[in-house]
């Protein structure tokens, strides 16, 4: 203190400065929540603090002047071990996940990383490894991946098995139909075998691609049209398909109820535009613009008939209802028109990633 009984600060010297770093440094190290561990040039243990000591269950005592290959496993291969004495005795950095030994026996995953710590010179002097237990981290992520594994096999066995029940509904349906004398009847039971083979080929590709929520469209649509002239398409007849689609994945809560609307205006394409001519062609145009998806089906043939939206007997066309049920789960608009040039289908809705079980509900 000075005479005007002002407190000065005498400066430190180069070596006090040092001083209070180091302690500082120390200080920092003991009271790390990672574990830190000095090594020798030789790969001996010089000192570890104490989060390490309570990881592990030695004393400093006990670690002192051992090789850090105490610390390692039987887990930890031969060529692994030898890797980090190579790192240390050429003076390099070294990092990894090696599995470590406690004092009582039990193993844990330690992430580390070994660097050198050199002189002004660039003489190293020792090495300071830094680590942290993941093992907890690790249990999680293989527990995460058993479960993603159990329930894509799960989901996928499921797929399986709807697509096979799925074939069986629609062999009994056909079976019927062929059995039925009534053609409307077996008209009506026709148009329910097609939309039961729909589903199955939906579930038919989710199985394949090993995807349980999203739908490659385009190819969807090729199988609907294949499968639906297999069966409607007349003795004789020839219908050339013209396909314009873009690669386009579909969300499955849109994908199925679009899968069914194709299924239903193609089928009916067939049934009245193709009735009773030899030959003919079927357009189908998908585009997307920002979010908007736009599908165009069209055709050369005869259109659909007057009235078709009613029905027959002022009854309510099914078909027809039926799709505009399946619209509104896409909060889509469409339109059906028959031109002098033949049928055309509209249909546009918004792109959107539906979470969650799609609305089943029909009418």
């Amino acid at each position: 203190m000075n005479s005007d009984n002002e407190y000065t600060t005498l400066p430190y010297n180069e070596w006090e400065e040092a001083d209070v770093i180091q302690r500082k440094l120390i200080k920092a190290v003991e009271l790390s929540p990672s574990s830190v561990i000095i090594i020798s040039r030789e790969g001996l243990i010089e000192y570890v603090n104490p989060h390490f000591q309570q990881l592990s269950g030695y004393s400093m005592e006990e670690l002192l002047g051992k090789e850090i290959g105490v610390l390692i496993s039987d887990l930890v291969s031969h060529e692994e071990y030898e890797q980090i004495l190579r790192s240390i005795k050429n003076g390099l950095s070294w990092s990894g996940e090696p599995i470590n030994r406690k004092k009582n026996g039990d193993w844990f995953i330690f992430s580390s990383k070994i660097a050198p710590v050199q002189q002004l010179d660039g003489t190293i002097i020792n090495f300071v490894m830094v680590g942290e237990d993941i093992t907890p981290f690790r249990e999680t992520e293989i527990r995460l991946e058993q479960a993603i594994e159990e329930k894509s096999l799960l989901l996928s066995e499921l797929h399986h098995r709807v697509k096979n029940n799925l074939a069986i509904v629609s062999g009994m349906i056909q079976l019927q139909a062929i059995s039925e004398e009534d053609e409307y009847v077996q008209d009506k039971l026709l148009s329910s075998v097609s939309r039961v083979k729909t589903l199955a080929s939906m579930h038919e590709q989710l199985f394949e691609s090993g995807s349980f929520s999203r739908l490659e469209f385009s190819r969807n649509i090729r199988g609907i049209v294949t499968n639906i002239a297999r069966d409607y398409e007349e003795p004789g007849q020839h219908i050339e398909v013209d396909f314009d689609l873009i690669p386009l994945v579909l969300n499955i809560n849109q994908a199925h109820p679009c899968s069914l609307i194709m299924n239903e205006v193609i089928i009916n394409i067939y049934k009245h535009s193709f009735k009773d001519i030899e030959e003919g062609i079927l357009s189908i145009k998908m585009s997307l613009k920002d979010s908007k998806i736009t599908i165009i089906v069209g055709d050369n043939g005869k259109g659909f008939p007057e009235g078709f939206h009613e029905g027959e007997e002022n009854k309510p066309n099914l078909s027809y209802q039926f799709l505009k049920t399946l619209v509104r789960q896409l909060n889509g608009t469409f339109y059906f028109d028959t031109t002098p040039e033949g049928s055309l289908f509209f249909l546009s809705f918004d792109r959107q990633n539906i979470k969650g079980t799609a609305n089943a509900k029909l009418f």
